[in-house]
């Protein structure tokens, strides 16, 4: 008996959708305590005295220690246990985040936030590993395309947090509340979600390993032995080196071209859009509901995508995401000059063209999550994720830079816009590198594994 079988022959249950639930939450409070920092910003400036520039060595320091945490995290998960790393990044960033309202000074604060980020960068991997190997396939499209939106809700929830809290309780206040919150949730996940089946059974923990199958699906299996998948045999104890290895190097090439194209294209046009309107003569309310569209459509877009998945599969949702994406971005010089207003009906259009890119991007960004799940096996998943995920940091990093340069040296929008839908193809082109996607899932899969199943046991269909 294999644990995919039984994922896949069995309805998801009530314990599996708390576990999508809680890293779902993880990855929420993640994100808002990711950008406490940005939100407290104007009153630190004013209490310590600092310039912005000093402080921005504080606010950096986070992305760095995220870049780095998300790599070494997935490779500790698949070696040490996703959910023990999982724990422990929590625990990091949770601690971290209280101790920072201690802080007056800015290298102090930098060190607590490189800290949060190792913490943050470690959880994402290890978190969306995790789920994938607790869920049917035909489940595990859904949750992760609600996973995804985890990080910018958190981003809104902490904007709303921050208005309501700092000027009542004061920053370093804040602070706390959001540790303590975090801290809270863990004793919730530590309690409720067990390791995964796969990687028990690789350390030869069967009977914890069928003890975790079992709370999953909410059956017994008494007597019953699980056994590897066919794949995971024979693995290497080297996550890093099974990730290098030969037949995983299409997927490695799309993965990291995908994540990093698509990611360099939202943080393009999270750090830089309402800049580029602005300077082409958009008025703030113009440029801040366009960007509003944006960010609030790509997360209607990113839970969408699950179900586009399972319907027509990763491999056609990436290229017709991506391509979608590709010309609402051309359409954007010409909707922006053609923007002669404040009102609705004079910004419309520049609102339709910002909603399909932010669903186009999002949607494939899903999708890339989804393959990345489906492709590298729970032998080494997390790390497989990890490395994939940090080139879409990599990609922030250097959009902050690079979306500076480009408005430095033209003030035309379709310099900006070309770039961006230039990377946006390059996105489209990983579906086709990609030699293990997800197929489409139809909606009676779990009956036709169930009638499958029981004629391989010999027992009767039901």
């Amino acid at each position: 008996m294999k644990v995919s079988d039984v994922l896949d022959s069995r309805p998801t249950t009530r314990i599996q959708i708390f576990i999508v639930g809680l890293a779902l939450l993880i990855l929420i409070l993640d994100g808002l305590d990711l950008q406490l920092l940005s939100f407290a910003a104007p009153v630190i400036l004013s209490e310590w005295n600092i310039t912005q520039a000093e402080l921005g060595i504080a606010l950096s320091a986070a992305l760095v220690g995220m870049t780095i945490g998300t790599t070494a995290g997935g490779a500790l998960g698949d070696r040490w246990g996703k959910r023990r790393i999982t724990i422990l990044s929590v625990i990091l960033f949770g601690i971290a985040t209280i101790a920072a309202s201690a802080r007056d000074n800015v290298p102090s604060m930098a060190i607590l936030r490189l800290i949060s980020g190792l913490g943050f960068g470690a959880a994402t991997p290890n978190v969306f590993a995790l789920v994938s190997e607790f869920l049917s396939q035909r489940a595990r499209p859904r949750a992760i395309g609600l996973m995804t939106i985890g990080s910018p809700v958190g981003g809104m929830a902490g904007s709303a947090l921050a208005l309501l809290l700092i000027p009542s309780l004061g920053w370093r206040a804040t602070f706390i509340i959001c540790g303590i919150a975090t801290l809270i949730l863990l004793v919730i996940f530590r309690a409720i979600v067990p390791e995964s089946p796969g990687y028990l059974l690789r350390r030869g923990r069967n009977e914890d390993a069928l003890r975790s199958l079992e709370r999953a699906v909410g059956e017994k299996f008494d007597g019953e032995a699980i056994s590897l998948e066919a794949e995971q045999r024979g693995a290497s104890n080297s996550p890093l080196r099974e990730v290098l290895a030969s037949r995983n190097k299409r997927v490695n090439v799309g993965c990291w071209l995908g994540f990093f194209a698509a990611q360099f294209v939202v943080f393009a046009f999270l750090g830089w859009f309402p800049v580029v309107l602005r300077g082409a003569g958009l008025s703030l309310e113009s440029a801040l509901r366009a960007s509003l569209a944006f960010n609030m459509i790509s997360v209607v877009g990113s839970v969408l995508a699950g179900w586009v998945i399972n319907w027509i599969g990763t491999r056609r949702t990436i290229l017709l995401a991506a391509a979608s994406a590709t010309i609402a971005i051309v359409l954007m010089p010409w909707t922006i000059n053609a923007t002669t207003g404040d009102g609705w009906e004079a910004t419309w259009p520049l609102l339709v063209v910002a909603s399909l890119a932010g669903a186009g991007v999002a949607m494939t960004i899903t999708a890339l999550y989804t393959v990345a799940a489906h492709a590298y096996t729970a032998s080494h998943r997390a790390t497989g994720m990890g490395i994939s995920l940090s080139f879409g940091r990599l990609a922030g990093i250097i959009t902050t830079l690079v979306g500076g340069v480009v408005l430095t040296l033209s003030d035309d929008t379709w310099v900006f816009f070309g770039l961006l839908a230039g990377v946006m193809v390059v996105a489209a082109l990983s579906a086709a590198v990609i030699n293990r996607h997800l197929q489409p899932q139809p909606l009676n899969a779990a009956a036709k594994t169930v009638a499958l199943v029981a004629a391989d046991s010999g027992e009767p269909r039901r």
